[in-house]
């Protein structure tokens, strides 16, 4: 499409006869810039963007490169590493949380067959007595957060999750990790014992109530193998996910 530059160009006229007097007109002038095509490589400037293109407006566009810094965190009650990641303002577990507080209370958190890999999955009730000091359990606000750091929740998905598919279930739609958060495929535990789509699906706790009247459930996200994206959906408290923290 071909981009216009409208300029009020002022252009003042002096009377021969007076010196004084003098007058004013606006001419419109149109300018006509070269063509562009929208999609067109182009070179914004900014050194923090990159596939810098032109948009519907002929501006020149380029995608923000996430940045992302590491660090680590030991849990002085059972002296486990776990990795982190800072993304924007927000510091996070990079693995799930894998506190097995005694005694194991069914009721509070169970071990699928792949705990060793993926963690325990905690009933929401437990996730309190699991958590240790300095974290908390994100609310979807945050996690909103997290996904539009990473471009929005139609993308995030990918970025989030741990690339090919040795956890992952084929064909792992997306997956880049290009976060550094590892988003694992814990599935979920719906009755005693009864797991479901682990390596599938990875479903995390938010602490945010599901406002329906006389609901208990809590919101949660899920993060699955089929697709990029992330989806957010309401869950009994009875049930049980994995747990991901975020730093106060």
């Amino acid at each position: 499409m071909k981009k216009y530059i409208l300029l009020l160009i002022t252009v003042v006229v002096f009377s021969a006869c007076v010196e004084e007097d003098s007058s004013s007109d606006e001419i419109e002038i149109e300018i006509m810039e070269e063509d562009c095509i929208v999609g067109d490589p182009c070179d914004d400037g900014n050194n923090l963007t990159i596939n810098d293109v032109y948009n519907s407006d002929c501006e020149c566009i380029g995608e923000e490169i996430l940045v992302v810094e590491y660090g680590e965190f030991t849990d002085s009650r059972d002296g486990q590493n776990y990795p982190t990641v800072i993304i924007g303002d927000q510091e996070w577990l990079a693995k799930n949380l894998n506190y097995k507080f005694q005694p194991n209370i069914p009721v509070y958190w169970n071990c699928s067959p792949f705990c060793s890999e993926y963690g325990p999955l905690y009933h929401f009730y437990g996730i309190d007595q699991a958590i240790p000091p300095g974290w908390h359990l994100p609310t979807l606000e945050e996690w909103q957060v997290l996904f539009n750091n990473l471009g929005g929740p139609v993308v995030a998905g990918g970025k989030l999750k741990e690339g090919g598919v040795e956890h992952w279930n084929d064909p792992n739609v997306g997956a880049t990790n290009e976060s550094g958060f590892t988003a694992l495929p814990g599935g979920q535990m719906v009755e005693q014992n009864g797991f479901i789509f682990i390596g599938f699906k990875g479903y995390f706790w938010t602490s945010t109530q599901d406002p329906y009247p006389g609901s208990s459930n809590r919101y949660m996200i899920t993060i699955d193998s089929s697709f990029p994206g992330t989806q957010v959906h309401s869950n009994a408290v009875h049930k049980a996910c994995s747990v991901r923290l975020v730093k106060d």
